[in-house]
């Protein structure tokens, strides 16, 4: 499930791991995806594809996307916080599940109050099949980018009950298998 609220809607919930953009609360990961202040000044189309067009070109940004969609696709629950006064970072956070939900098909749902959420556990939080296909195709560019570019970001090497050894990285609530 990907909610978008602001810090007052953070659910108690240990499936949900709460993410946001400016934030100083030290549960909530911090998401580096800034882009320069002439960008927030486009109109609202042209600020979304000049953002999708960072999630996809920035190395480091389109990992940060990826930690989020590897929690998806495993089950788990994002919880996205806008701050809705801050115009600019509100623009970001909804870009951001706006273009999640445009590349993967996975829909995301805007929550105003703490108990909204509990109308949302039945909802159709799934990815579409091209959805599927553009994860797969990210996929396999993660991969690559933490083989060849970051191994630094890589946690642990494992052996299989066969003696292959491995990489692995914590991605989302499980660890993800890089061959």
């Amino acid at each position: 499930m990907l909610i978008l609220g602001d810090h007052t809607t953070i659910p108690a919930d240990d499936k949900f791991i709460s993410v946001g953009i400016l934030t100083l609360k030290e549960d909530v990961r911090r998401l580096n995806v800034i882009l320069p202040i002439n960008v927030a000044s486009s109109e609202e189309l042209e600020f979304d594809i000049k953002f999708a067009e960072h999630l996809l070109n920035d190395e480091m940004a389109f990992i940060e996307l990826m930690s989020i969609m590897f929690t998806l696709f495993e089950g788990g629950s994002i919880h996205f916080i806008s701050n809705r006064d801050q115009g600019y970072f509100e623009a970001v956070a909804e870009s951001y599940c706006k273009f999640i939900q445009q590349r993967y098909g996975y829909n995301y749902a805007v929550v105003n109050e703490l108990s909204d959420i509990q109308y949302l556990r039945n909802g159709n939080f799934t990815f579409s099949l091209s959805g599927l296909y553009n994860f797969d195709v990210d996929k396999a560019r993660y991969t690559y980018l933490m083989l060849n570019k970051y191994p630094h970001l890589v946690m642990d090497e494992r052996t299989d009950s066969h003696g292959n050894t491995y990489k692995v990285i914590r991605e989302g609530l499980l660890y993800y298998r890089l061959f």
